[in-house]
């Protein structure tokens, strides 16, 4: 894959496919994975067009792929600060109220301590 970050990002924003997957995993497997990556992210522009992604009527896969993404960029502060100040919290909340939660939101590989 040689997409870049810019490309990722305007392909989130225009929300289809078959760019969408191709941009999520891209983002997923590369750019925020890497130091400094959900920093870059963030001022791209990212964190908005990736939230709207974050809704239980897309397909089970997108909706996946961006809770990844997302998960990969809450683990820089200022992402975290973002994704509260464009509203995402109330969205990540939405998903729990489901009748059948995404296992991606369930995350089954963390233990209770």
């Amino acid at each position: 894959m040689s997409e870049s970050l810019s490309w990722c990002v305007e392909s989130l924003q225009s929300g289809t496919e078959p760019a969408l997957s191709r941009a999520l995993s891209a983002l997923r497997s590369r750019h925020t994975r890497r130091a400094g990556g959900p920093a870059r992210f963030r001022h791209g522009g990212g964190l908005k067009p990736l939230l709207e992604l974050v809704d239980p009527r897309r397909p089970r896969r997108i909706l996946d792929l961006a809770l990844s993404v997302l998960g990969n960029c809450c683990t820089e502060r200022g992402c975290r600060r973002e994704t509260r100040r464009i509203g995402g919290i109330p969205r990540l909340v939405s998903l729990l109220s489901l009748p059948s939660i995404p296992e991606s939101v369930q995350n089954p590989r963390v233990t209770p301590e």
